[in-house]
């Protein structure tokens, strides 16, 4: 019989390095499939200036990293038969990592300013 579950809390995400890192590269992930469909079905073509293809790349894998980083931090600590890192000191630089990410994403041929954001938060992740 499955254990009975009760509402979803925040608690429950900062409870585990991999967790935080696996929720946030979901949401970016998700995010950036939305924003690509919504321009190729032109609804956003007036809202986003077009973007190179390069910039795409970068943007729609930018999630990618933060599955790495809970993996990592998760599993590879138990493999090295280490502590699994506290989760709070971590999510400062997820939020970073998110905010660069929407840096990325808003940035265009004519944003400049938001594309030096996210590349300078994402480097300094």
């Amino acid at each position: 019989m499955a254990a009975r579950r009760g509402p979803w809390r925040l608690r429950h995400l900062l409870a585990a390095p991999h967790r935080l890192c696996f929720a946030a590269g979901a949401l970016l992930m998700t995010a950036q499939a939305g924003l690509w469909t919504l321009a190729l079905a032109g609804v956003a073509a007036a809202a986003l200036p077009p973007t190179p293809p390069w910039l795409h790349a970068l943007a729609a894998t930018s999630g990618f990293p933060l599955f790495i980083a809970g993996f990592g931090l998760s599993a590879g600590a138990r493999w090295l038969r280490q502590p699994v890192p506290a989760t709070a000191p971590l999510a400062p630089a997820v939020a970073a990592w998110c905010l660069g990410w929407l840096g990325l994403s808003l940035a265009g041929p004519g944003r400049l300013g938001a594309l030096a954001l996210g590349t300078a938060v994402l480097g300094g992740c």
